[in-house]
């Protein structure tokens, strides 16, 4: 049996293409830690077929990456990086002038890295995010990134997708418009928003889902992925493909 695998773009190119069916698919990457299973935090939002109660994936496959628990972040923060270029013209100069947040953190502007400015923490629990919307945790009480509250999925932890259910994160877009993640210029593939699995899940982890052949390229230099992504207008996690441009 053959399928078309819907085709998410950061640009202007736009295709899809057709592979013969898998029966699950593999991890990837997030941004954080907050009580994952080899992941990071989840989001709030609608319940439907993929939400709350679903209960489990109907293979028996255990995702990579799910968040079994839920976490508490660290509240001390490391200061702000050096410039590494020649040009770091930003909105601030230094920590103390983000002064909007809790946290603040001056980071410098440096070309398509990030475009610099303040930033602050979201977040230190789940709690401050609202339902179904996991903290993403920074590494440690040194790092200066920022914790930041994962809007946009269907749960934030296992027990929200029902007994035996799964949250995992869902690679939507090449970019994050997370605002703390665009200043530190860390956007880049995350965070992403955690969904719930389901028995219609057409794959589990990203190591279910077919890579591009010479026999489906495209004709784009941007880089491409096919992840296993949670699709919201069929309510399952389906394969996916990513053309990820500069944006």
């Amino acid at each position: 049996m053959t399928r078309s695998i819907p085709v998410r773009t950061s640009c202007c190119i736009s295709f899809a293409f057709s592979f013969v069916a898998l029966a699950g698919c593999g991890s990837g990457s997030v941004l954080g830690s907050g009580g994952v299973v080899d992941g990071g935090g989840a989001t709030g939002g609608s319940t439907g077929s993929g939400g709350n109660g679903s209960g489990g994936n109907g293979s028996g496959k255990v995702p990579l990456q799910h968040r079994s628990t839920s976490a508490s972040c660290p509240s001390q923060r490391g200061p702000r990086p050096s410039c590494v270029t020649t040009s770091c013209a930003s909105t601030c100069s230094s920590d103390s002038q983000c002064i909007d947040g809790v946290n603040g953190r001056c980071f410098p502007w440096e070309g398509l890295v990030g475009p610099g400015g303040c930033s602050y923490d979201e977040c230190f629990s789940d709690s401050n995010c609202g339902a179904r919307t996991p903290c993403l945790c920074r590494s440690s009480s040194t790092d200066n990134s920022a914790n930041m509250c994962d809007v946009g999925g269907n749960c934030a932890v296992d027990s929200d997708c029902g007994p035996g259910g799964y949250c995992s994160p869902s690679m939507e877009t090449c970019y994050s418009t997370n605002p703390e993640a665009v200043v530190e210029g860390r956007n880049y593939g995350g965070p992403n928003p955690y969904y719930c699995h389901t028995a219609s899940d057409l794959c589990i982890n990203d190591s279910d889902c077919a890579s591009l052949d010479s026999g489906t390229a495209t004709t784009s230099s941007c880089p491409t992925y096919t992840p296993c992504a949670y699709n919201a207008q069929d309510n399952r996690w389906e394969c996916t493909q990513l053309v990820c441009c500069l944006p």
